[in-house]
């Protein structure tokens, strides 16, 4: 997404409306060394495509699948959705992961998950208004060992496993399946991308020493903060 957006002008980026990606996080080679670098959040990457405003964006979770055993995972996808939640440029965002561990694991030592969606949802309404329209939602589709029967996708909420854990009231049967979580921005929220921390125009950053992929970068200070948080 990176190498294809970065490589065309901005009147394109203002033209696009729908984009499906996976949430790889995003790395700066801030002193040209390959073997450490600073990684941020899927969204912040949207942060570089200033006048972006998507009708949807379909984001899949990229640290949940097959072989991907970190513990750390549930935690960090839990809060790449939040992060994404608090970004511009969408008007309509649906994050896909393949099973629930960001909400029904254990796994969180900071212990900083509540139980969403209506948290998330409480969150939205008051970055747009009460009287918004602005919602977040999750879905579930249950896995069925049952070949002859058709999955249905219902409405799901869920408690954090840690907390649930906490209060000996931890259920091992949890159903599992594909969770999607979707978000609408208020009716008239403002969700076109103007640049980072200090709004400035992709020119201006790449005056001020925001480079290409490839190239050094000198000034990567209005970033928000990275993964680095969560170790």
């Amino acid at each position: 997404m990176l190498k294809t957006l970065l490589s065309v002008d901005q009147s394109v980026i203002t033209r696009i409306r729908h984009i499906h990606v996976k949430s790889y996080p995003f790395p700066l080679y801030a002193n040209g060394r390959q073997d450490y670098y600073p990684t941020y959040y899927f969204s912040n990457a949207l942060s570089l495509f200033p006048g972006l405003h998507l009708d949807r964006l379909v984001v899949e979770d990229s640290f949940h699948g097959y072989g991907l055993l970190d513990n750390w995972r549930d935690v960090v996808t839990y809060f790449d959705i939040e992060s994404l939640l608090k970004s511009n440029g969408w008007r309509e965002l649906h994050y896909i992961s393949p099973n629930p561990d960001f909400m029904t694991s254990t796994q969180d030592h900071r212990k900083k998950r509540v139980a969403q969606p209506e948290n998330w949802n409480t969150m939205l309404l008051e970055r747009d208004g009460k009287t918004s329209g602005a919602e977040v939602k999750m879905y579930i589709t249950p896995n069925t060992m049952n070949p002859s029967e058709t999955p249905i996708t219902q409405p799901w909420s869920a408690i954090p496993g840690h907390e649930l854990l906490d209060a000996g009231i931890l259920n091992l049967e949890q159903v599992q399946g594909v969770v999607r979580v979707v978000a609408r921005r208020g009716r008239t929220a403002n969700v076109v991308i103007t640049g980072l921390a200090h709004k400035q125009p992709w020119r201006v950053m790449k005056d001020n020493g925001i480079k290409r992929e490839g190239e050094d970068i000198s000034t990567v200070s209005t970033l928000p903060k990275n993964l680095e948080d969560l170790s």
